[in-house]
């Protein structure tokens, strides 16, 4: 199905709106117009009542209850506020698209089951796919792992909307692991997607991306450079910008992966022992698919790919996805990663 841009809608209908005043007042007062007018103005009537109802079927809102459930982090630029209940609701036009609660721990996290007895520990990394827009607490994959495992292994969600490696090699350079992390990993978890290239490299149209931590490539290795808003030539991204989503370097991988491996060593150095993983979540096709790959090879890094753990898509490209409009991996999706992740990374069987 083809998906409009919600944007380009509300133009057309604004368009085609004032193309029907135009054509009325111009039916009123030249009758030598009136009919051509009068057709005109009935064809605008028809295309702004039809932009006008994509518009509303397109139309995404959201509530948030309590409505301020964010805040700058020193390290992370942005994290989810400490020991919070927040109600979260989305509306993709006339539809409910998720209605759940998200619920964080007093790092500001999001909340895996309790182990008070667990003697080792699985650290997750990665981005909303990590935390889970659209789904409830117990359904996010970490939670779920952790459920699996009956109690027996502490698991932490350490993720957040719009984060990407670069977010996970501060909070393991900066010591913040450490605080939180009372059992001894034994496995690190990196959940990516092809999107991270373009976070890492500073391309974000969000104001409040620009506290997120930046490094730069220095003689191959990723060197901490304070945040995107420190850039003097970082340029103020939109999302309409052509090759904003999808163009990229050959540097820009380079550092995209240097980030990753840096983060593989920070994890060796803290955590002897740990084994460090990367799972790409790749159900697009991506043309970036394959460079990313590439460049987690070149830092001594073979990621597990989605393909390894999601049937083919044979119900559709929607099927591990919330809707058409939330992309986001659904409890399915989710289920099947929590398993791929107990069974063969976590060597449960």
């Amino acid at each position: 199905m083809v998906e409009f841009p919600v944007a380009l809608l509300q133009f057309l209908f604004w368009s085609a709106l004032l193309l029907f005043v135009v054509s009325v007042a111009v039916a009123w007062k030249r009758s030598a117009y009136r009919w051509i007018s009068v057709n005109v103005a009935a064809a605008a009537l028809a295309a702004s009542l039809f932009f006008g109802y994509q518009f509303l079927k397109y139309r995404m809102t959201e509530e948030f209850e309590p409505k301020v459930w964010s805040e700058p982090h020193d390290i992370l630029g942005d994290l989810t506020r400490p020991n919070q209940t927040l109600h979260w609701t989305r509306k993709t036009g006339f539809r409910n698209t998720f209605d759940i609660i998200v619920t964080t721990n007093g790092h500001g996290f999001r909340v895996t089951p309790p182990a008070p007895g667990a003697t080792k520990s699985i650290v997750f990394f990665g981005c909303s796919y990590t935390f889970g827009p659209g789904v409830e607490d117990r359904e996010t994959y970490p939670y779920l792992v952790g459920e699996a495992l009956g109690g027996s292994v502490a698991t932490y969600n350490i993720s957040f909307n719009g984060w990407g490696p670069h977010e996970m090699l501060a909070a393991l350079q900066s010591g913040l692991v450490e605080t939180m992390v009372k059992e001894p990993p034994e496995l690190v978890m990196f959940l990516t997607i092809t999107d991270h290239v373009r976070r890492v490299i500073g391309r974000e149209a969000q104001p409040w991306m620009a506290r997120s931590p930046r490094f730069v490539l220095e003689d191959g290795m990723a060197i901490r450079k304070g945040t995107f808003a420190d850039d003097p030539l970082r340029k103020q991204h939109s999302n309409s910008d052509p090759g904003y989503w999808s163009s990229f370097t050959p540097e820009d991988f380079q550092l995209y992966g240097a980030v990753v491996g840096a983060a593989r060593d920070e994890v060796a150095r803290k955590f002897p022992g740990a084994r460090f993983e990367v799972v790409l979540w790749e159900t697009d096709r991506n043309p970036a698919r394959g460079p990313v790959v590439e460049a987690l090879r070149a830092n001594g890094i073979t990621a597990h790919v989605s393909d390894e753990f999601l049937a083919d898509n044979a119900d559709g490209p929607f099927r591990y996805m919330i809707s058409e409009q939330e992309r986001h991996p659904n409890p399915e999706g989710l289920r099947l990663l929590a398993r791929f992740v107990e069974t063969r990374l976590f060597n449960k069987d």
